[in-house]
């Protein structure tokens, strides 16, 4: 498996961590306070966040948010996830034809930079 951390980042500058299962091209829904919790939690129980997400996107408030995976040179895409819940709501891939996605991006935003210093709390 190829798997990968993922920050998202809420307008108001918060950040919850997840991961990026880069085999499929996908990301986990769920989040995390830090990135340690993020790989911490296992693969049976991100699978059982997967099979409790409808239920779990009922009690949800989707914001706008950025995603950012540091899978190959790390990308970026837009999304909307729930920080109470904690999930990723919509876009769990940055694939996608109808918008325009900035794949391409380097590593180098303010933003995504500094978590992976300081993240490992």
């Amino acid at each position: 498996m190829s798997n990968a951390t993922l920050m998202v980042r809420f307008k108001d500058g918060l950040i919850l961590w997840g991961i990026y299962h880069g085999t499929s091209d996908i990301a986990y829904p769920g989040l995390f306070d830090s990135m340690h919790e993020a790989w911490a939690y296992g693969v049976h129980e991100r699978k059982q966040v997967c099979r409790n997400l409808e239920e779990k996107l009922t009690k949800s408030s989707p914001e706008p948010v950025e995603i950012h995976s540091d899978y190959g040179c790390g990308w970026y895409w837009g999304g909307e996830a729930c920080r109470n819940t904690k999930m990723i709501t919509s876009n769990l891939s940055g694939y996608r034809d109808d918008e325009d996605v900035s794949r391409d991006r380097l590593f180098t935003d303010d933003w995504a930079n500094k978590p992976v210093a300081e993240g490992a709390e």
